[in-house]
């Protein structure tokens, strides 16, 4: 499992720039890998605009159980574990919404 560390690559988990950086990673890894880990260690929050542009693009590739598997969000506090849950809750909701549409 390879490990990502948001402080190492990012410094931060604020900027849509970050986010991109750390999905850059997490698809390396889950590409080599299958899987990857995610160490939020020395990070006190993750904005939404890091959360969706680090995470929510995976799930045009793979379903929210399929994230839930293959990627684990470590060394994480309440704040950085509600918002990733607010923001792929609110991506499913969106997705349902689209679906029920067509």
């Amino acid at each position: 499992m390879g490990l990502i560390s948001v402080r190492s690559i990012a410094n931060r988990a604020d900027t849509t720039e970050q986010g991109l950086a750390v999905r850059a990673a997490i698809a390396r890894a889950l590409y080599r890998d299958g899987d990857a880990s995610v160490s939020f260690e020395d990070i006190d929050n993750a904005t939404s605009s890091f959360v969706n542009a680090a995470v929510l693009p995976l799930l045009d590739t793979m379903t929210v159980s399929e994230l839930q598997k293959r990627v684990r969000f470590v060394n994480s506090n309440r704040q950085i574990n509600d918002m990733i849950k607010h923001c792929v809750g609110r991506y499913r909701k969106s997705s349902n919404l689209k679906a029920a549409a067509i």
